[in-house]
């Protein structure tokens, strides 16, 4: 749930600061099944902290119970996932919020629907991106790729966060954030470790 934590802090944030600030989560895989009941952790998360009174089916269109990209996922359950859906879902949300962040399931190429990934989908929805990495190790390659093919497919990046999902530092998560701005990453800061108790 690391992205899913940063999301909802700066719902929350904005919030207290009088910004009506909503989530949107398109697809969310790994739902957990209990009884007749899909447990959608995710976005439950985000509509508890953001606050929002819209009902879950608006907030989170797609749910998958096998925690797989979503779509592997869709496929596997036999569902078709609409662009066309999704973007109604979100100008219905955007008609009532002063902002709305919308977080992704997996990476930039990650499919999501057939063959179309992630990026396809920030393409068709026409929104700037607010990259979202891990704090440790490997994420100075993997930070570095995703800015690049965002900017080579025209997408506009807002800024990137790294998140420390684990409560100790390791060498790697003290020196990445400086390592790289040193490469040009639009760097905005570092999320701190949450712990399980206050989750």
């Amino acid at each position: 749930m690391g992205k899913t934590y940063v999301t909802g802090a700066l719902c929350a944030f904005l919030n207290s600061k009088g910004i009506r600030a909503g989530a949107f989560k398109p697809l969310e895989s790994g739902c957990a099944a209990r009884g007749r009941h899909i447990r959608r952790a995710d976005s439950e998360f985000l509509k508890k902290t953001a606050r929002m009174p819209e009902p879950l089916d608006v907030i989170n269109p797609y749910y998958f119970k096998e925690p797989l990209a979503p779509g592997v996922a869709a496929a596997r359950q036999g569902v078709r996932v609409s662009f066309v859906r999704i973007r109604k879902n979100l100008r219905g949300l955007q008609k009532k919020y002063d902002v709305i962040f919308i977080e992704g399931a997996g990476g930039l190429l990650v499919p999501v629907a057939g063959k179309k990934t992630n990026l396809d989908l920030i393409r068709y929805l026409k929104i700037p991106v607010l990259v979202v990495a891990r704090l440790g190790l490997g994420t100075i390659n993997h930070t570095l790729l995703t800015l690049e093919h965002l900017k080579r497919n025209r997408v506009r990046v807002l800024g990137a966060i790294l998140n420390q999902t684990s409560k100790g530092r390791t060498i790697a998560d003290k020196t990445n954030p400086d390592v790289l701005k040193r490469y040009g990453a639009p760097l905005l800061g570092v999320f701190p470790y949450v712990s399980p108790a206050r989750q």
